[in-house]
């Protein structure tokens, strides 16, 4: 009987042992961008080793890029649960939990990443994200400052930080922030449109046509752009202009548009006195220039 109580209390750390093997072998899948095999990797880990937390987490990262994010959460909310205030745990639970639209528990599990580490710029950065999408820009004006300062040379955060101040009407600050992120990162589009609209916003209609220009040359499917240079064109009275840049933004838009958008786009196409073409379908592809 002694016997084998000692064999059984043997195999605990023989179990242990594989599951950190997995772990270590799914790390290394993951580097290599194996991304199936990892997820096989790290799926055995937690079975030997329920309470693996690190191993979770990994398997969350594996999911996520593999853009399965409702298996990603659950996996994040695996290793949460074990380790409840891992900042790393709960940021990335969080980022997720933003991409699928649960807002709510976006903003509550952020500001507890933001908690455990107050200068993580990407957990402020997504705060940012989340007051915006619940109407709180105030709140969010205050997060980005924040996230900008803790990150003076990360484009994105500094990006954030104008958005913020737009929201809350402080549009010259904005203007500036906008350009340093421009400094920063002088080939990312969407720092040019959101720096056109700081203009439009303004009422400098040139400058905001410059920045939308320039925004398209840099990426010429950048949705967004498209529409504001219709609407600038528009005022302007460069009817041609404006027809051709609606044109565009139809094209570029394809089936993506809901009836209703496409329908007001194209009325004033006709108003402009142009006359509307069937757009071509776009290639595939993740659609550019989010309004934000």
């Amino acid at each position: 009987m002694l016997c084998a109580v000692l064999v059984l209390g043997a195999a605990v750390p023989a179990v242990a042992d594989e599951a950190d093997t997995q772990y270590k072998i799914g790390l290394a899948l993951k580097r290599d961008g194996k991304l199936d095999e990892a997820e096989a990797a790290l799926r055995r880990c937690v079975e030997l080793r329920k309470t693996y937390a690190f191993c979770y987490f990994t398997l969350g990262n594996v999911l996520r890029q593999k853009g399965q994010i409702p298996e990603a959460i659950k996996a994040y909310e695996a290793a949460r649960d074990l380790l409840p205030k891992r900042p790393e745990f709960l940021a990335n639970l969080g980022a997720a939990y933003l991409r699928v639209d649960r807002v709510d528990d976006a903003m509550r599990t952020l500001e507890q990443a933001a908690a455990a580490d107050p200068k993580d710029p990407e957990t402020l950065y997504n705060l940012v994200n989340v007051y915006h999408k619940k109407g709180l820009p105030e709140r969010a004006l205050a997060v980005a400052e924040k996230a900008a300062k803790a990150a003076p040379n990360n484009p994105k955060a500094i990006n954030n930080y104008g958005v913020a101040l737009r929201l809350n009407r402080k549009v010259d600050e904005a203007i500036l922030q906008f350009k340093k992120a421009i400094a920063l990162a002088p080939k990312e589009p969407s720092f040019r449109f959101n720096l056109g609209v700081a203009y439009r916003v303004k009422g400098t209609i040139d400058a905001a046509i410059e920045q939308y220009l320039e925004a398209v040359k840099q990426d010429d499917r950048y949705g967004d752009a498209w529409h504001d240079l219709g609407m600038m064109w528009a005022q302007k009275r460069e009817h041609e202009k404006a027809v051709d840049a609606f044109r565009k933004y139809l094209s570029v838009s394809g089936d993506r548009l809901r009836t209703k958008e496409r329908k007001e786009i194209e009325d004033w196409i006709k108003q402009l006195g142009g006359t509307v073409e069937q757009p071509a379908t776009p290639p595939p592809g993740k659609k550019k220039g989010k309004r934000q």
